[in-house]
């Protein structure tokens, strides 16, 4: 089943995270993880990218991949359990996403 957890600060408040751990119903340290970097200053090196990346690890999660759909195949998202999108401009982020899959 799917679901959304939409937050405008990602994983800032532990609520925010409790609510997202319950959204999960399967053993965490096998789930894939996506953060999608397209729409953020400075891409996977952008400090909020980083601090997203230390959360999922923090959490337990291993397997964690930045995704730029400026460049990477958005192809790889449909084999991933978690997206996280990480913010930034969204516009650009929506430009890459028509580009690629219209």
């Amino acid at each position: 089943m799917s679901r959304l957890l939409l937050t405008s600060c990602g994983f800032y408040t532990e609520d925010i995270k409790n609510q997202f751990l319950d959204l999960i119903d399967r053993d965490i340290s096998q789930l894939k993880v996506s953060i999608i970097t397209t729409g953020s200053p400075m891409k996977e090196n952008n400090r909020y990218a980083q601090r997203a990346l230390q959360e999922f690890k923090d959490m337990g999660f291993h397997d964690i991949k930045f995704v730029d759909i400026e460049f990477d195949d958005p192809e790889i998202l449909l084999h991933r359990d978690v997206i996280y999108i990480n913010g930034g401009n969204s516009f650009t982020l929506l430009y890459y996403a028509k580009k690629k899959w219209c």
